[in-house]
């Protein structure tokens, strides 16, 4: 964030508790990696499985495309609304702001 002169700052413009970069990064990346996996798992295990779990594995699958859909709709809408806080920055009460 140096390199392009972007700092980490809190809603009321202080500097940011040392827990909330993390807490940041686990919801903003760690999240979507993490449904991305347990959705290909889910794929996984539908193969060559017996009828309750590929009924288990299928609601799994659901379950992590409505979570990946609802991260992206939020992607989207900051894309579109400049003003619009994004998940991670909602949970940290964080923000960028330029050097």
């Amino acid at each position: 964030m140096r390199t392009v002169r972007l700092q980490l700052r809190t809603m009321q413009d202080n500097p940011v508790h040392w827990w909330q970069p993390a807490v940041r990064f686990l919801v903003g990346y760690g999240m979507p990696v993490g449904v991305l996996y347990g959705t290909a798992e889910c794929v996984n295990a539908i193969n060559g499985i017996g009828f309750s779990r590929f009924t288990w594995a299928g609601v799994g699958m659901l379950a992590g495309l409505l979570v990946l859909s609802l991260m992206f709709g939020d992607w989207l809408l900051a894309f579109v609304m400049r003003s619009h806080l994004l998940v991670f920055e909602w949970v940290t009460r964080t923000k960028r702001v330029n050097k």
